[in-house]
């Protein structure tokens, strides 16, 4: 435990000795260099670098003649422009009506002899289906009459050929004749 601890100090100790050298360290710099400055102020040299562009020596070379950025620069491209053809709405309504286009079509959804139109085809659409209808009941009518008189002459047919209790008949009388005997 004591071992950990003091191990754990150590650790400390020298982190913050690490940064307190790295502190001065960098305080020690700025101060050379304040020094620095202030004696080359002092003796009279200046701090400042700058070029005097007004002489008349060459102009330096950081800097590009016009001709220079002309070659940067990119090339404008032409622009192509698309001629439309311009649609002539005569021959468009002329071929319209010649094909027969729009000639039913009015525009209006509120036109009344459009409407009429539409009603009279729905009455004569009704009145097909109706009659259709009527014929086909009257022709199940006719189909099941005669199935009911086909249906009923058979039975007669069958009643007149052959006695169904003939047989039975006779059996009973021979039983009768014995009992009595």
């Amino acid at each position: 435990m004591k071992y950990c601890d003091s191990h754990s100090i150590l650790l400390f100790l020298l982190q913050w000795s690490f940064c307190l050298s790295v502190f001065l360290f960098s305080f020690f710099l700025g101060y050379l260099f304040s020094t620095f400055q202030l004696r080359r102020r002092l003796t009279g040299v200046s701090t400042n670098t700058f070029e005097d562009l007004t002489s008349s020596g060459k102009v330096s070379s950081d800097y590009y003649t016009h001709e220079e950025m002309l070659q940067f620069k990119k090339p404008k491209k032409k622009k192509s422009l698309r001629k439309k053809d311009k649609l002539d709405i005569n021959a468009l309504e002329a071929e319209a009506v010649s094909s027969g286009l729009g000639v039913g079509d009015l525009g209006s959804r509120k036109n009344v002899r459009r409407q009429a139109i539409k009603e009279e085809q729905e009455r004569l659409e009704a009145k097909m289906r109706s009659n259709a209808y009527q014929s086909a009941y009257a022709k199940a009518e006719e189909a099941s009459k005669l199935l009911r008189q086909e249906q009923t002459l058979n039975v007669k047919t069958d009643e007149d050929e052959t006695p169904a209790f003939v047989d039975d008949d006779e059996d009973l009388r021979k039983s009768l004749e014995k009992q009595e005997d």
